[in-house]
């Protein structure tokens, strides 16, 4: 089911501008990104997520610079500063007329602490506005060296241009900003996300979308807001044809005067004729081009294209002479479905039947989505490559094709991705409609395997070992009777983080609290978290759900910690530092995933309420580890019942949530081996060796806390006699049964009744020590 149109994907450089918007000094950075990728979205929903910081908001104009004089870039700039109640942050100077009235009053709000923005920045190269960036360059000096809030942000969607505005070294404002933002088009990642979201989920619906729009935003949307209609139609031809006729063909088509302006907007006629023959051709070489357009010299207009506007790519067979084998391709997808596909389309509706040209469209788009679904299977090869969930590739994923000087050695393979440490190999075919991936087509693909085994490129793979895959937008019976290797798909649903996560926006809780071991309940400062690049969280949300948990386990421990903690993003494996008072504690969830907030934060504050640096790499760390493995899959128990119970006020929808957290460890508990109570002595007495030389192989300390869990949630109590380990000389304990026993010792040297080392040896104690009993 569609669901309304909320902020997708860009949890990087959402994350990044927050960080540098929180900072308390003046900042000056670009976001650029080609048109209707989402610049003024991102900024907008910076400026959201800062309000739950802020109550009051953060003072922002936003001034689209007109391409005009500079009389009515002036008076647009005074509009738009009227309209959002800044008068008062204007001086005297900022009234002179055209660009320097405009550049004064930039500075004049910006020293009184107002993020000004200038969209479509790009306009100042050249004409009459060239000259504003170096009078910026004055206010810009002027406000870098002033202890005060507020910012500059620039936004640009011409690449060269922003680039000679930016980054010449004889610009005006080279060298100057703090930071720069480069938006490109959604990852699939992103892209499969919204097509669950918004009733597109079939993977042909989705390589379809994929196809017209590429990663765009803006155009994703408008089929959104096409409404359920859409989404309800059963089969794909007459869905594609609907979707073609709402978006591009009738009159009235939200996208019919985007693919026509497009063109013309930023190329002159020759590129764009270049641009046709590239689109209509498909893959096409340089002679086949220079045939097409003998007028046209083509190396300065494939320079253009393809370097400086990105709007075609050169591909490379892998090993291949560059040169020769090299192939051009149009590499935006929205660009190429309007040359290639829909603006022929177009045409014929101006004196067709809508319905009609919609008909005949399909089958051309039909093709168009074969070449795209090629891309698809290699973006997301390497993107599950970096996720860890699929095959690990150790350079770009490419196809290979040769040119012979007879047809029967001609080679073309659709994907070939490879692994340079365990020496394996895998081939994939790649067909949209993947009941063409019949016996035939399966032995045609593997004598071209075989062909380019046999070629002096493919001679390296010849001794590894090979996998063979077949690609297809979906999967039939009849292909998983062809005899291949190995069928696989671009599997979305493992490309995209799911952790049971809330898209919502939280707002700020209540400090959190503890007991001692007397009832009394004692106050605890707020959690101090450091600005950082937390994604589309507000800091105020992030403080929130981790006093949840620290709230939870302090508790249950009963006592707060010896010294502060705090808490900071980084993108490495969660970790608390040795020796450091306060605690430095990192971890590396963001954006709304609050399951991984809490199950990360809960795992290392165990650690440093058992106290961890007391001893520090003994043979015994495993138990403090399956300790904290423990810590984590409780607390995540207990917030789903306090969530419910007790909302933190400051997270959106948090009751809603609370279930989530309940699932989540429950997921992560099926993941480990769960032997019978019966069968625990001999489980560790097999898998002691190996914890006592690695106490982190999580698989092995997640079953001890599964099986601790349910007594544990029980009688959160016997969390008190955790708070003493390491208390003692833990390398003097030679044996994990001597471990347990100096524990028991040491918590009655402190007056309390031991309980959890009795519990632990009768559960875990290897086979030796059983006589004990």
């Amino acid at each position: 089911m569609a669901t309304s149109w909320t902020f997708y994907g860009r949890t990087d450089e959402l994350g990044s501008l927050l960080a540098r918007l929180r900072q308390p000094r003046w900042f000056f950075g670009t976001i650029r990104g080609r048109r209707r990728v989402g610049k003024t979205d991102l900024v907008q929903q910076a400026l959201r997520i800062l309000e739950e910081d802020e109550p009051d908001g953060v003072p922002c104009l936003l001034v689209q610079l007109p391409d005009s004089t500079p009389a009515d870039l002036a008076t647009v700039f005074r509009n738009a500063v009227q309209e959002a109640g800044l008068e008062g942050h204007l001086d005297e100077s900022s009234a002179a007329p055209g660009l320097p009235g405009v550049a004064r009053a930039v500075g004049s709000l910006c020293s009184a602490g107002v993020v000004v923005i200038l969209d479509e920045f790009q306009t100042c190269h050249g004409g009459p506005l060239r000259g504003l960036p170096s009078l910026l360059q004055a206010e810009v000096d002027r406000l870098q060296d002033l202890d005060t809030a507020g910012g500059l942000i620039l936004l640009g969607s011409m690449q060269t241009e922003m680039e000679a505005l930016l980054d010449d070294r004889r610009a005006p404002l080279f060298g100057r900003t703090t930071f720069d933002i480069c938006l490109d088009p959604w990852d699939l990642a992103t892209v499969f996300e919204v097509c669950r979201e918004q009733g597109a989920a079939d993977p042909a619906r989705c390589l379809t979308l994929w196809a017209l729009f590429g990663g765009v935003p803006k155009y994703w949307r408008h089929y959104a807001e096409q409404g359920a209609d859409l989404h309800g139609i059963p089969e794909w031809e007459p869905w594609a044809q609907q979707v073609c006729e709402r978006l591009f063909l009738r009159s009235d088509s939200p996208l019919r005067e985007e693919g026509e302006s497009l063109p013309g907007r930023e190329l002159r006629r020759h590129y764009v004729a270049l641009l046709r023959v590239i689109a209509e051709r498909g893959p096409c070489t340089h002679a086949e081009l220079q045939e097409s357009a003998p007028e046209l010299s083509l190396g300065p207009y494939l320079k253009t294209l393809g370097q400086e506007l990105r709007l075609v790519e050169r591909q490379d067979p892998i090993f291949g002479e560059r040169r020769r084998r090299a192939r051009y391709v149009v590499s935006d997808p929205f660009l190429l479905a309007w040359l290639s596909v829909i603006h022929p389309a177009c045409q014929a509706a101006r004196i067709e039947p809508v319905s009609r040209v919609a008909k005949r469209l399909t089958a051309r788009l039909s093709t168009l989505e074969g070449f795209a679904f090629e891309r698809m299977v290699r973006e997301a090869t390497e993107a599950a490559s970096q996720a860890g969930v699929d095959f690990p590739v150790s350079d770009r994923v490419r196809g290979y094709w040769n040119r012979p000087r007879r047809t029967n050695v001609s080679v073309e393979i659709d994907l070939i991705a490879w692994n340079e440490e365990d020496r394996v190999v895998r081939f994939g075919s790649c067909k949209r409609n993947a009941a063409r991936h019949d016996a035939q087509a399966v032995d045609n693909f593997r004598e071209q395997v075989d062909l380019f085994l046999g070629s002096e490129p493919g001679s390296r793979f010849r001794r590894w070992r090979r996998e063979f895959a077949l690609y297809g937008a979906v999967l039939s019976r009849t292909a998983g009777r062809s005899g291949s290797r190995g069928l696989c798909l671009p599997r979305h649903d493992r490309l995209s983080e799911h952790a049971g996560s809330a898209r919502t926006r939280s707002p700020r809780c209540a400090a959190g609290i503890a007991q001692d071991q007397r009832g009394r309940v004692m106050e605890q400062e707020r959690l101090p978290i450091e600005n950082g690049n937390w994604g589309g969280a507000s800091l105020a949300a992030v403080q929130a759900v981790l006093e949840s948990a620290y709230e939870v386990l302090v508790q249950a421990f009963g006592r707060p910690p010896d010294s502060p903690i705090q808490v900071a993003w980084w993108n490495e494996s969660p970790r608390v530092f040795y020796g450091y008072r306060p605690y430095q504690m990192r971890i590396s969830a963001r954006d709304t995933y609050w399951c991984q907030y809490v199950y990360q934060f809960s795992h290392e504050l165990c650690h440093v309420m058992t106290n961890f640096d007391r001893h520090r790499e003994h043979k015994h760390n495993w138990f403090e580890e399956s300790l904290c493995e423990l810590a984590s899959l409780f607390v995540l128990h207990r917030l789903a019942d306090r969530w419910r119970e007790r909302p933190p006020p400051r997270v959106f929808q948090a009751e809603g949530f609370a279930p989530n957290f309940k699932t989540y460890a429950e997921e992560i508990a099926q993941g480990y081996e769960q032997p019978g109570e019966g069968d625990l002595r001999s489980w560790l007495a097999g898998n002691l060796g190996r914890l006592e030389e690695d106490p982190f192989i999580r698989e092995l300390k997640g079953t001890l806390a599964v099986a601790l869990l349910g007594r544990f949630l029980e009688n959160p109590s016997l969390w008190r006699d955790c708070g003493w380990l390491n208390g003692w000389d833990v390398t003097a304990n030679s044996t994990f049964e001597s471990y347990l026993e100096a524990w028991a010792e040491h918590l009655q040297a402190q007056g309390t009744r031991p309980r959890v080392p009795a519990l632990v040896e009768g559960l875990f104690s290897p086979a030796q020590s059983a006589t004990r009993d």
